[in-house]
């Protein structure tokens, strides 16, 4: 079996945690460009359910990386729900993450 590393970088998604802090796209567009020249695997670009602006973000950044024959993929956040992961599909990004979360009362035998 082959074995490889791949990276990830959520400085985008996470960066936008912050309070009152908004990437506009051409700053994502910059960040991701310096990533590719990084060799990073795979860029958390947004969290497109969020917002239909932010899915567009997401969305064009994509179709830019795809225009420039980037390497990189652009990847998107969203809950483990369909609404999400229907959302998540729309943008057209390879790939998406999902999340969800678990109680401390987390009872594998009742799943």
């Amino acid at each position: 079996m082959e074995s490889f590393v791949k990276t990830i970088d959520e400085t985008i998604r996470e960066g936008m945690q912050h309070r009152g802090l908004v990437f506009s796209y051409e700053q994502r567009l910059e960040m991701v460009e310096f990533m590719e020249t990084l060799g990073i695997d795979v860029c958390q670009a947004g969290y497109p359910p969020a917002h239909s602006s932010e899915r567009e973000a997401v969305k064009n950044l994509n179709e830019a990386c795809r225009r420039c024959g980037y390497r990189i993929g652009i990847a998107g956040m969203g809950r483990a729900v369909r609404k999400d992961a229907e959302c998540l599909l729309e943008t057209g990004i390879p790939h998406f993450h999902l999340h969800f979360h678990v109680k401390e009362s987390f009872e594998p035998d009742r799943i």
